[in-house]
């Protein structure tokens, strides 16, 4: 089990057996709110004050830092961050209601605008995005504009308070 930490002892990503026994530890000293297996033994960490994305190796030793762009400090920098299939990586800036996706280099490619509280984010083969935000789920196309959404007004039955989490099924 792989999981981000922030704790008494310091910040970072820990991988668990089924047992809970640590097995590896990456430590920073910035908040870790995401992380994701890459697919080649690697893992993704969101370091939201260093404004930084690092992508561990196999072995856990840093591949590659990406840098970020946020208006923001601490907190608020980032919440869900994917690296796509294409190799960029997806960032949901929840401080600057907006989703940054980034090439490995740490530069733009593209700023969808979103609503207030953006947590999650995934790229679609097509090239959209589906995100949730405190009370919505919204998909937008390559361009930024809204396919479809569910809004609270939508999910009354359910009073949606905070969407912090999506999986996009086959």
């Amino acid at each position: 089990y792989l999981y981000p930490y922030l704790g008494s002892t310091g910040n970072g990503v820990c991988l668990v057996n089924a047992h809970g026994e640590p097995l590896r530890h990456y430590r920073t000293n910035s908040e870790v709110f995401t992380c994701q297996p890459t697919g080649d033994g690697g893992v993704l960490v969101g370091e939201l004050t260093a404004k930084r994305l690092v992508w561990l190796a196999a072995d856990w030793s840093v591949r590659a830092v990406i840098p970020v762009q946020s208006t923001v400090s601490g907190h608020e920098v980032m919440r869900m961050a994917r690296r796509q299939p294409d190799g960029s990586f997806l960032v949901v800036h929840p401080g600057d209601r907006c989703i940054r996706q980034y090439a490995e280099s740490g530069e733009l490619l593209r700023e969808i605008p979103t609503y207030p509280d953006t947590f999650a984010a995934h790229g679609l083969p097509n090239g959209h995005i589906v995100y949730t935000a405190q009370t919505a789920i919204v998909e937008v196309d390559a361009a930024g504009r809204v396919v479809w959404e569910a809004t609270a007004a939508d999910l009354a039955a359910i009073a949606p308070r905070w969407l912090t989490g999506l999986e996009v099924l086959p």
